[in-house]
């Protein structure tokens, strides 16, 4: 027993090892990167939050730091005002909302479904049960979902 629990502390500390190695540096690659990106990408380092990536997405660079989460967000706040930022916050949607404050609100969809101009975004949740929701957007708007 005395093994196994030697054996686990010994790999919990290889892998914060290697989480902090892949952090060193990475703030200042992050600030040209917030410099660089157009909105879908402020989109997406908004939702790149450690916990929706899992350590593996940390190390490959798919997460973020806070504070460059912020920035991205605040220069979207800045750049488009008129956006439904209260119901971003409170994690609702409404028709008429563009793709990113969709993305915004309720994070990147499970899958997305082409069909003409109408497209279904799949979100799944898992709350206290499983629970799908599907919204059509339409020319880059909300229309609907159930």
């Amino acid at each position: 027993m005395k093994m196994i629990a030697r054996t686990c502390c010994i790999a919990l500390g290889i892998i914060s090892l290697v989480l902090f190695f892949a952090t060193i540096g990475k703030s200042s690659k992050q600030t040209g990167i917030l410099n660089d990106a157009d909105d879908d990408g402020l989109v997406q380092i908004v939702l790149s939050c450690p916990c929706t990536v899992g350590p593996l997405g940390v190390i490959a660079g798919r997460s973020y730091s806070e504070k460059i989460r912020k920035k991205a967000l605040n220069t979207l706040v800045s750049k488009y005002p008129d956006w439904n930022w209260d119901l971003v916050k409170q994690k609702r949607i409404k028709p008429g909302m563009t793709e990113h404050e969709l993305r915004l609100a309720w994070g990147n969809p499970h899958s997305i479904q082409h069909s003409g101009s109408m497209d279904k975004w799949i979100h799944i949740r898992v709350n206290r049960s499983l629970i799908v929701k599907n919204v059509y957007v339409e020319n880059g708007r909300v229309v609907s979902w159930n």
